[in-house]
């Protein structure tokens, strides 16, 4: 089906044509010239270059033109990435020219780059108090949590978020299934790591650095036991299972902020921070579902938390929870029907044909006694 003029994904593509040339010179001044050229002439020699590389080093390339500021759809990336990344590399030097505006774009990714500091960890009694709050929030009893801090990752990992063979034995002999094991491979995670992991446990993986520090890291948390949570409740949908876990996160940050674990305006930076990484960060096909936001905007529709009434956010917040739960019960319910509907049919039909046999038979012996 064609998209409409003014569909999100065209007026994307229209905002690409404005940035195009600032992104390419943005390229090629963060890529070094030897790189360049090497990669000029791998593309040169290799006409499946972009089909091989989408998942590798062309998410790079994505995630740097995001860390620049050009943020579009993920399937706008998909599409321009590449062609952006050949007129970089083959881009001569004498037009690599450096507006104010390139100059901030590059200074934002070289910031990024830079690796933040190692945090400490979380005391393990928070961990247990979240696990508590959520317990006692839905009158649940969550599974044995095993935390575990890493410096290969750049996010939180919890091995149900990511489809492992959890319900596992608690046989120490125990191993992660094969697409398991590729997928915590793929964001860091290294094999003595792997090894160590307790598969009866809900596992979570924390990063050891953080930009906003706590509030990343306690955001992580929580975001992650709402997976937990989302799991325990029987939530179905992967997508709704996401958005609740992204909800629970934001919930957690204006909780601990409320306690005075750091300010509302940390708060608030983490909070835009994860709402970005919704709306932009790109996600492989095989790691999470895509989350949505939809749950917070039909109470919040700017996702406007700075300068808001806390109260009123939690509120708001709390509210969207429910929504996801209860929707996803509903869908759940309506699949159900349509399954059992879908059963009953064959013998619906059957009872059917065997009523109009019958009345047939009726009817013929009713003429021929009456004659």
């Amino acid at each position: 089906m064609e998209q409409s003029d003014d569909s999100p994904f065209n007026k994307d593509l229209q905002r690409t044509a404005v940035d195009k040339e600032e992104a390419i010179i943005f390229l090629a001044s963060i890529i070094p010239l030897k790189d360049r050229k090497r990669i000029q002439t791998e593309i040169e020699h290799d006409n499946d270059f972009d089909r091989k590389h989408h998942f590798s080093f062309g998410m790079n390339i994505r995630n740097a033109l995001r860390t620049g500021g050009f943020f579009y759809l993920p399937e706008t990336m998909d599409i321009i990435w590449f062609s952006w990344l050949k007129e970089a590399v083959n881009l001569p030097e004498n037009r690599i020219i450096l507006t104010d505006s390139i100059r901030k774009r590059i200074k934002k990714y070289r910031a990024s780059i830079r690796r933040p500091r190692l945090c400490p960890p979380l005391d393990p009694r928070e961990i247990v108090n979240i696990k508590e709050q959520l317990e006692r929030r839905h009158s649940i009893r969550l599974p044995e949590t095993d935390v575990r801090y890493s410096d290969n990752i750049t996010h939180a990992l919890g091995l149900d978020a990511v489809e492992s063979s959890k319900k596992a034995s608690s046989n120490s002999e125990s191993k992660l299934d094969d697409t398991t094991d590729v997928m915590l491979r793929s964001e860091g995670l290294k094999e003595n790591e792997l090894q160590e992991i307790d598969l009866s446990k809900f596992t979570i993986f924390l990063p050891m650095r953080y930009v906003n520090y706590p509030a990343g890291l306690y955001k992580s948390v929580w975001h992650e036991l709402g997976h937990a949570t989302a799991r325990t409740l029987k939530l179905k949908d992967k997508d709704f299972e996401e958005s609740f876990a992204v909800t629970y996160g934001l919930i957690g940050l204006l909780l601990e902020a409320e306690n005075g674990k750091f300010t509302f305006e940390k708060a608030c930076d983490q909070i835009e921070s994860s709402i970005k990484n919704v709306k932009h960060y790109f996600r492989p096909w095989w790691t999470l579902p895509y989350p949505s936001l939809k749950w917070i905007e039909k109470y919040n529709p700017d996702l406007k938390f700075r300068n808001r009434d806390p109260e009123e956010l939690l509120a708001e917040l709390e509210k969207a929870i429910q929504d996801i739960a209860n929707t996803d019960r509903e869908v759940h319910r309506i699949l159900q029907s349509r399954a059992l509907a879908r059963r009953e049919k064959p013998f619906i039909i059957a009872f059917g044909a065997i009523a109009v046999v019958l009345l047939i038979i009726s009817l013929i012996l009713y003429f021929l006694h009456a004659v």
